[in-house]
């Protein structure tokens, strides 16, 4: 549960961090805070849950002063125990602040959001493959008919970038998956490695990577350049 956000500045020359600001959470009450990022000076993004087994709450808007200015609480149109395959999910926001996306690890579903510094409004939802889950003791289990989707992702303001499993088996996710801001799969790519964590940065696309042995590896691809082919 996040208590306080601290905001560094990483400085390029020198290699070291430096605090910007922080804020705790003081106003915030009952609530189980998983992420936040700021929206601009004033306001936060926060994906939460109310303390309520009722109550299922998933992104909303605060002002610095802890003031709830909008929530989006909308869930993939799911039946029965898919239902819980939200809970395992992964979130990105676009550098510019202006989207949001959500992928599922269990099934594969794509949830898009635009943002401004008040509003959040869901505007897409693509579901590839069913979650087919168990839902059991507050776990979300898999089954012997589970697709397995992305277990991480990260995006710049053009493309979102994201691990894929795509198989029955959750031991081999070698696939990078790239989607464009409107939903569209423009590129699936095919490692060598699995692909445990991703971050862009210019038009190449960085990755912390593991081989059969389980040795880490810093992996670097591409991608946009793939694209444009």
């Amino acid at each position: 549960n996040v208590e306080k956000l601290l905001v560094y500045e990483l400085s390029d020359y020198k290699h070291e961090l430096r605090l910007i600001s922080e804020h705790k959470f003081d106003g915030i009450d009952d609530v189980v805070i998983y992420k936040v990022w700021p929206l601009s000076n004033a306001t936060y993004l926060v994906n939460s849950q109310i303390s309520s087994d009722k109550d299922l709450t998933r992104f909303q808007i605060y002002s610095r002063e802890d003031e709830l200015l909008d929530m989006n609480s909308e869930m993939p149109e799911l039946t029965g125990d898919d239902n819980q395959a939200y809970i395992q999910s992964f979130i990105t926001m676009s550098p510019n602040n202006q989207h949001l996306a959500s992928v599922t690890l269990m099934g594969q579903i794509l949830e898009l959001y635009d943002l401004s510094d008040t509003t959040i409004t869901r505007r897409l939802e693509n579901i590839y493959n069913f979650p087919n889950v168990m839902y059991r003791d507050g776990v979300v289990r898999d089954t012997e008919k589970t697709i397995w989707g992305f277990p991480c992702i990260t995006s710049d303001n053009t493309y979102i970038y994201a691990s894929l499993i795509d198989s029955r088996d959750p031991n081999v996710f070698n696939h990078i998956a790239v989607f464009d801001w409107n939903g569209n799969g423009v590129l699936k790519l095919t490692t060598d490695y699995n692909v445990l964590r991703l971050a862009i940065s210019g038009n190449d696309l960085y990755a912390i990577v593991a081989n059969m042995d389980n040795e880490l590896f810093l992996a670097k691809y591409a991608v946009n350049e793939m694209i444009a082919r």
